[in-house]
């Protein structure tokens, strides 16, 4: 299906930018690589305890019993004491069991298009992550369970994790209404991020899903993906799913909404250390971007044509 003329016109003029400073960017990536390897080692780097992302947590108004889906690179803010382990044990005991404590347990860090076409399997005892090491340390944990989805599955933790999670496999799309993204969003739940921006949100996709075709943008490419996964006792469930359309994905950027978040109260964030932490209203975040989007408003750009 076309895409609407404003898509075609910001792809355009994005991949004209991307070429006119590929040399530049090869340069800076590789000033960058050996900027962030001596600031690794540097005794200038910023200790950064527990209790200080503990108070921002708090401040933020996350508390026990809260449903939260942390997204994290806990290394942007500096040195953590007790490293991916002393967060995740942080959070756990901010969230407690009465709540519910996600983290986004994605197995690829590509283009969910190209993944896809290299038709992987996933196994939901053993897939591994590659959101960071805070994800990992969740992973590593008996307590969790897992949403059975090939590409945006989810890690769960407290008493109400396991019926979230139960249903993922059984959605047409990765963000449909037995999905842990569009339960979060119906149940007050909220958004964390540590270190990290906007760009790591994956609920910005829930909209998108939720209007379906009124929403401006075919964000799904025409290829559907059938995906043979594994359960929790070892059986094989068959996962059908579309992909990230990868033009659109290319044109992506989340903070274009930024600032209308932060004048709304939507998304509150405190400085911690070289970086910050911040609390988005999921429910209220994802209302807002279904209005902007029928309005023409969208992470893809203005729509027109």
């Amino acid at each position: 299906m076309r895409q609407p003329l404003s898509i075609y016109v910001r792809a355009a003029g994005l991949s004209a930018k991307r070429f006119e400073t590929r040399v530049v960017r090869k340069v800076r990536k590789l000033a960058d690589k050996e900027a962030a390897s001596s600031a690794a080692k540097s005794p200038h780097r910023p200790a950064i305890s527990l209790d200080m992302i503990a108070e921002a947590i708090a401040a933020l108004g996350i508390v026990r019993g809260d449903r939260v889906i942390v997204h994290s690179g806990i290394g942007a803010l500096g040195k953590v004491a007790g490293g991916p382990k002393g967060v995740f044990s942080l959070l756990r005991d901010v969230v407690g069991d009465e709540g519910l404590l996600l983290f986004p347990a994605f197995p690829f860090d590509t283009l969910m298009y190209d993944y896809l076409m290299s038709r992987p399997s996933f196994d939901v005892r053993t897939a591994p992550a590659k959101m960071g090491a805070v994800v990992n340390m969740a992973l590593a944990d008996q307590d969790h369970v897992r949403s059975i989805h090939p590409t945006h599955s989810i890690a769960a933790f407290g008493r109400e994790a396991k019926a979230l999670v139960a249903d993922h496999h059984l959605d047409d799309t990765p963000f449909g209404p037995r999905s842990p993204y569009w339960r979060l969003a119906d149940s007050q739940g909220k958004v964390l991020v540590i270190g990290v921006g906007l760009s790591s949100v994956t609920g910005f996709h829930l909209p998108e899903d939720r209007l379906g075709s009124r929403f401006p943008v075919r964000v799904y490419h025409s290829n559907r993906f059938e995906i043979v996964c594994t359960d929790w006792q070892g059986k094989s469930v068959k996962v059908n799913t579309p992909a990230h359309n990868p033009l659109i994905s290319r044109v992506r950027d989340c903070y274009l909404v930024e600032n209308v978040f932060l004048v709304g109260g939507i998304y509150r964030k405190l400085p911690v250390g070289q970086h910050y932490v911040g609390a988005i209203d999921f429910s209220a975040m994802d209302a807002c971007l279904q209005r902007l989007a029928l309005e023409g408003r969208t992470i893809y750009g203005r729509i027109w044509g």
